[in-house]
């Protein structure tokens, strides 16, 4: 999914084991910056995916996140 290295291993320290299907569905489009919408059950990783992506996009050293959102 080319996550940085230190967010992966996070990911795994809290537990998660294997992406949900709409997380393999959605994860890298949204990272390369392609706009997705999602629609899967309830409690399918939806709102993960959404703060995977807002994360990945972060640094701990900056103190704004550089996502560009547009109108």
């Amino acid at each position: 999914m080319d996550l940085k290295a230190k967010f992966l291993r996070g990911i795994y320290a809290y537990g998660f084991e294997q992406p949900s299907a709409i997380q393999q569905r959605a994860i890298v489009p949204v990272v390369k910056g392609h706009n997705v919408i999602t629609q899967a059950q309830s409690g399918t990783g939806k709102t993960a995916t959404c703060s995977i992506f807002i994360l990945q996009q972060s640094s701990p050293r900056e103190s704004r996140v550089g996502i560009d959102w547009e109108d």
